[in-house]
């Protein structure tokens, strides 16, 4: 799980340099700390789903690309009980937002 947090927080990296924004820049557009961004960024700190969805409005980016071609793992626990423990202690906005993401990446043409 900790893998997901470090990809994201380098495609957030990666998005933010192409538009040659700094952190500064970047947490100024999201209203955060520099520090936090930095911290996202290094998959230090698991931002949450609104947070993301800030990020990836402000960078000018679909929410989904930010988690594109993330590799999974064979966990003993199935993907829905996986699904059901992240979301279980998640506002209804954020649990709205995380099923438009799974739309999204499974609507998209292969």
């Amino acid at each position: 799980m900790e893998e997901i947090y470090t990809l994201v927080g380098k495609r957030i990296r990666e998005e933010r340099k192409n538009l040659k924004l700094t952190q500064e820049e970047l947490s100024e557009k999201v209203n955060l700390t520099p520090a936090f961004i930095g911290q996202i960024e290094r998959g230090h700190n698991r931002a949450s789903l609104t947070t993301i969805e800030k990020i990836a409005g402000a960078l000018n980016v679909p929410i989904a690309n930010l988690f594109k071609n993330i590799p999974t793992k064979k966990t003993e626990y199935t993907i829905s009980k996986q699904l059901e423990s992240m979301l279980r202690d998640k506002s209804p906005k954020e649990q709205k937002l995380a099923k438009e993401l799974l739309r999204l990446v499974f609507s998209r043409k292969r």
